[in-house]
């Protein structure tokens, strides 16, 4: 009588149940303890990826080999994945999924129509409002603040860093007497 059948043990291997009479009999165990080298590894495996950069091994064989990856077809199908997911398309297809888990899927829609139907009214000029070729006054917001549309420029590149700045009048006008 075998000590196995004695205790009537089962055994879990990677997931699976086996039980003595799975076994028939064969009792041996091979084991293998690989000493790592660290600093090697790192070597191997700088080595593999500029193989596959190279075009003189497959990634499957990099990660086997050299990364040590057990599940080299799930690593390269969770990168199809990734891919996927960073298409532009996906990613707004996704976020309306979201939008709508949280509800607020229509408000959403009601303000890309609204940055829509802003985006084609600015593309015409209107009734000689300041266009590119229709040479009025810039819309409302627009004017620079010290009413001046030619020097505009120049008052917003006269700020202050800090309250603490010294900022003189760039037109001369402290000097006037």
């Amino acid at each position: 009588m075998q000590l196995i059948d004695v205790l009537d043990l089962d055994l879990k291997v990677e997931g699976h149940e086996i039980r003595p009479s799975d076994l028939e009999g064969e009792y041996s165990v091979n084991v293998k303890f690989e000493l790592i080298d660290p600093v090697l590894q790192m070597q191997n495996r700088e080595m593999g990826l500029r193989e596959v950069q190279q075009g003189l091994k497959s990634k499957q064989t990099y990660w086997a080999a050299d990364a040590k990856l057990e599940d080299a077809t799930g690593e390269e199908m969770r990168l199809v994945r990734d891919m996927i997911r960073a298409q532009p398309e996906v990613i707004k297809i996704l976020a309306a999924q979201v939008a709508k888990e949280f509800g607020i899927d229509q408000m959403l829609q009601e303000m890309e129509d609204e940055a829509a139907a802003a985006a084609a009214g600015q593309g015409a000029p209107v009734g000689g409002m300041g266009g590119p070729q229709g040479g009025g006054a810039p819309p409302a917001g627009m004017m620079p603040p010290n009413g001046n549309q030619a020097g505009g420029g120049v008052q917003e590149l006269n700020q202050a860093l800090t309250p603490n700045v010294f900022n003189p009048d760039r037109r001369g006008t402290q000097l006037a007497g």
